[in-house]
């Protein structure tokens, strides 16, 4: 009977020393396959190198070349009014504003604003621009309000009067 245990235990080290070689063999394999299709893309994009000669490439963009449309918008109302919402892009942008219509002077606050942030909780998204008018003048303003990320705005205006608001982004 010993001879027995002995013969089943070296039968099943030899089984299992089959199937460590097999699973190394399956392992290294796989290993290899994707050494070789790294390599292959690797020399498939070795050719793709850019250049800087302007004259091969007549599609090449000044760094001055904005990455966007420009911004160009006017909205108008009377009273306090936040306007409908609006994108601006990373920099700076130009806010113009004139209000009208007052007989003993006036005083109109108007900001710019970031969308789902609270003014007074987060502070002002830029320059707060103040016009104040005596008698029936016409008031004017402008400003322009620096560091702003990409992203939806709009202008909170505080106002007795009629006013109108141009912001621009080049």
């Amino acid at each position: 009977m010993a001879q027995d245990q002995n013969s089943t235990i070296g039968t099943a080290k030899k089984s299992f020393i089959k199937g460590i070689s097999g699973t190394v063999g399956i392992i290294g394999g796989l290993l290899l396959c994707c050494l070789v299709v790294a390599v292959m893309v690797a020399m498939s994009q070795g050719s793709k190198t850019p250049t800087n000669d302007s004259s091969s490439n007549s599609s090449n963009t000044s760094s001055n070349t904005p990455k966007h449309d420009p911004v160009n918008l006017t909205f108008t109302g009377k009273g306090n009014k936040d306007t409908d919402s609006f994108t601006l892009y990373d920099g700076t942008a130009k806010m113009t504003v004139t209000t009208s219509g007052g007989s003993v002077g006036t005083y109109s606050s108007v900001t710019l604003q970031k969308e789902g942030e609270n003014m007074f909780l987060n502070g002002l998204t830029g320059e707060d621009l103040n016009i104040s008018t005596k008698g029936s003048e016409d008031g004017h303003g402008d400003t322009t309000v620096r560091g702003i990320k990409e992203g939806k705005y709009y202008i909170s205006v505080i106002s007795g009067v009629d006013w109108s608001v141009t912001i621009t982004q080049e």
